[in-house]
């Protein structure tokens, strides 16, 4: 069984092939947050802190919006996907599995520590 690692998740926003998006990642190469992301032309660039939109996305992703009031933005800014993922299941079973929506790299939340 694969270990979590250190991989970058992504939750689109709105519908696929969206121009914006909320991202796992490290950006000083010790702590992992979300960020938000925009789409330019091929590339995707940093759009900087977790904003309510994003947490938005990422509550409707693990289907969270139950327990919202407990994952306010800066909780929620530091949960990695494999503990939201883990909530999910504490809520509704093991009926989901999470994939990142980065294309070509649809990795499963339970291995994005």
């Amino acid at each position: 069984m694969r270990r979590a690692q250190k991989v970058s998740f992504t939750v689109s926003i709105g519908d696929q092939g969206s121009s914006y998006s909320v991202e796992w990642r490290w950006p000083d190469r010790r702590t992992a947050v979300w960020l938000m992301a925009e789409k330019d032309g091929c590339c995707w660039l940093s759009g900087g802190p977790l904003t309510e939109e994003g947490r938005s996305a990422i509550l409707e992703r693990f289907r969270l919006e139950s327990i919202a009031d407990q994952l306010p933005l800066a909780v929620l800014a530091r949960r990695a996907p494999k503990e939201l993922e883990l909530m999910h299941f504490s809520l509704h079973g093991n009926d989901l599995v999470h994939l990142s929506d980065r294309i070509g790299d649809h990795i499963e939340a339970r291995f994005a520590a």
